[in-house]
């Protein structure tokens, strides 16, 4: 009875671990851009997450009639690091509950029920996780591992000061003197201050400053008016969408494009056009906080063939079934500085 439990057990699991990963990608933001734009990248391997940076641009000189070349050779790359990550959620179907429901249909029956509640739950855990920062050893490193800073009331634009990757995001650290030195701002993110005195709006609310705001932090983060760099998505908090919505309400037939809809409005999210990028919101965006991403600087690295992988396993201590789902990988931004955060300073 044992073996063949475990046989329709494993069955059942397999099938519920594909519904699974359809279901966490299709239901969150992040994860669906990442997917359509094939940013999830499976079968990762090595002992941790590496991958080259370039940081510098080979120089144009000139050159006259009969000069001497002289030739130079020079390292543009710099190495970014970070380690392997893991999440597992599992639970059991003791050996009472088996012998509960020796049919088919009834050991189908009990496994939708535990199935049901670890697809619900692992969807909505994995969805907050692209916003941690990793510093607790144990989880991903989402958007916060690259927002490092601080804010003046005074100014729009935050001083980012984090290192993420193991590399330095000072302005400067690793040469140049301006934006337009390559290796000055190449690791360095745009951090938004939206309720700095510094905009032009009547007050510091984000009702007030979010058009000023959110265009600052795209036209920042952008470095060179290219279609590759420029941001696909602003996420905001619940809270500040409704005051986006609100304040473009008046500005509508110039702001927003109805019917134009980019790829998360083709994908069933609630989406408003600005300055030619699409704005939504997420629940796991922390309160007061929005973020401008660009997806194709950003990645999921897997470990395994596919986005979550599923296990069931019989302990003979517990005599139950251990069923779960686990996955393992990291986030990568492979360049800060095509993304930007807001924040209240």
């Amino acid at each position: 009875m044992t073996q063949a439990f475990g046989t329709i057990l494993k069955a059942a699991h397999d099938l519920f671990i594909k519904g699974l990963a359809d279901q966490t990608v299709r239901n969150h933001v992040i994860l669906s851009m990442l997917k359509k734009k094939g940013r999830i990248k499976y079968g990762q391997d090595g002992t941790q997450m590496n991958w080259k940076v370039r940081y510098k641009r080979h120089q144009l000189e000139t050159y006259q009639d009969g000069k001497v070349v002289t030739f130079k050779r020079i390292d543009p790359y710099l190495e970014a690091t970070l380690p392997w990550r893991a999440y597992d959620m599992n639970t059991v179907v003791t050996k009472q509950e088996r012998l509960a429901t020796r049919g088919k249909s009834g050991i189908f029956k009990l496994y939708g029920q535990k199935s049901k509640e670890l697809k619900t739950d692992f969807s909505r855990e994995l969805s907050g996780k692209f916003f941690g920062d990793g510093s607790d050893g144990e989880n991903f490193h989402g958007a916060e591992a690259i927002f490092s800073g601080t804010y003046t009331s005074a100014s729009k634009a935050g001083t980012a000061n984090g290192t993420y990757a193991g590399l330095n995001q000072t302005l400067g650290n690793y040469g140049g003197s301006s934006t337009a030195d390559p290796e000055y701002d190449f690791w360095t993110p745009a951090l938004v201050a939206w309720n700095s005195s510094a905009w032009n709006a009547s007050a510091s609310t984000f009702y007030a400053t979010c058009l000023e705001a959110v265009r600052y932090g795209i036209n920042r983060a952008m470095r060179k008016n290219a279609t590759q760099e420029r941001i696909d998505v602003v996420d905001l908090n619940l809270d500040m969408f409704e005051q986006f919505q609100n304040a473009l309400e008046a500005k509508e037939t110039i702001y927003v494009t109805k019917g134009n809809k980019g790829l998360l409005g083709a994908l069933g999210f609630t989406t408003m056009y600005f300055d030619g990028v699409e704005v939504t919101w997420e629940e796991d965006v922390p309160a007061n906080t929005g973020y401008g991403f660009n997806f194709d600087y950003i990645e999921l690295d897997c470990m395994t063939d596919q986005l979550i992988d599923g296990y069931v396993e019989y302990d003979i201590d517990s005599k139950g079934w251990k069923i779960g789902a686990d996955l393992f990988g990291n986030f990568k931004f492979e360049s800060p500085q095509h993304q930007f955060k807001l924040y209240a300073a």
